[in-house]
């Protein structure tokens, strides 16, 4: 991955305003998909970039950078300019100025082998009374430094989805997964199939019926998916 001079750029946004953040990320995803029963496409890319926030007593900028043919200078002086024509944010009382510990450290991270994974789902899935199943792995590492005038860290967010689709006839069952630092360790495939493949033993044939309004009732999963996708992710 491109390397980037955080350094320099701190020493430059300190020259043109009164605080700032810097967050650099560098993630490294590897996807593997699977349908009908075998896996089909990999994928693994790597990315990295910045987010810079910046103030000048009530006047605020933000702006987010890919790490490609990154030139730190034309980044300070969008900043710069931002700044200029920014409008007083009346509600803006500063960043954080106290030490922060985000509790968090780099690890290294020992990567799962996701075409076993997957093949496991396959195979549980079709043990558990499905016809075929489909779904998608992604494993990532991302590293974080956070950079700003009262803290300097960086850590480490290692993680895995995984989305797990079972088929019986017309029938189809769907669960996600997400696993963290903690957690990703553990990942069962077997005991992970269960919930997806539920639904095939407790789904009736589908009925046709006349257009109308109904009342619907929605099982505890939908309006989970419903909040959980419809609500934002914020790291920091």
């Amino acid at each position: 991955m491109i390397p980037m001079d955080i350094l320099y750029i701190s020493e430059r946004l300190a020259e043109i305003c009164d605080e700032y953040s810097i967050i650099e990320l560098r993630d490294d995803t590897e996807e593997l998909r699977f349908s009908n029963n075998t896996m089909d496409i990999f994928n693994r890319w790597f990315d990295s970039g910045i987010k810079i926030f910046a103030s000048r007593g009530k006047k605020i900028a933000e702006a987010s950078f890919n790490a490609i043919n990154l030139n730190y200078d034309y980044i300070i002086d969008r900043i710069k300019r931002m700044l200029s024509i920014s409008p007083d944010y009346i509600s803006y009382n500063g960043i954080n100025p106290e030490k922060n510990d985000y509790n968090m450290e780099i690890t290294n991270f020992e990567r799962r082998d996701i075409y076993d994974i997957s093949q496991q789902l396959i195979d549980a899935s079709l043990k558990n009374g499905a016809e075929r199943s489909a779904g998608v792995i992604y494993q990532s590492y991302e590293t974080v430094h956070v950079k700003t005038p009262y803290n300097d860290e960086k850590f480490s967010r290692p993680g895995m989805e995984i989305v797990l689709r079972s088929f019986k006839g017309n029938l189809s069952g769907q669960e996600n997964y997400h696993f963290g630092p903690g957690s990703i360790k553990n990942i069962d495939p077997y005991s992970m199939v269960n919930a997806a493949v539920l639904p095939l033993q407790s789904q009736y044939d589908n009925l046709d019926i006349p257009e109308g309004k109904y009342d619907v009732i929605m099982s505890p999963n939908v309006i989970g998916n419903l909040l959980s996708y419809s609500s934002g992710f914020s790291h920091f």
